[in-house]
């Protein structure tokens, strides 16, 4: 089970990197190994239950989570989380407040 990100969140870039965390029951047997896949892609494997995404770029991903055998076989795989990743706006220079001058 995927425990974040969470489905439909929105997350800034600004806060840092996105963590992945994952749920095993039960744990990882010998061999096995956890395949994160980001939009359909292999992104990263291992046996950690939690990895980081670092510099995603703005827009909407999808993420789910599969456990590989020994034979490198999906021996059972996650639903798909979608979540946004979204940019802090800078505002307009040209519209913000002047000082005054004496």
């Amino acid at each position: 089970v995927v425990t974040n990100p969470v489905h439909d969140q929105t997350y800034f870039r600004s806060e840092g990197d996105l963590i992945v965390s994952v749920k095993l029951e039960p744990q990882l047997e010998t061999g096995d190994k956890i395949v994160i896949y980001l939009n359909s892609n292999e992104f990263v494997s291992g046996e950690s239950s939690t990895y980081s995404i670092k510099e995603l770029d703005r827009g909407t991903y999808q993420l789910r989570v599969a456990i590989k055998d020994a034979q490198d076989k999906i021996a059972i795989s996650s639903g798909t989380v979608t979540f946004h990743m979204r940019q802090n706006a800078i505002q307009n220079p040209q519209n913000a407040p002047r000082p005054a001058i004496p």
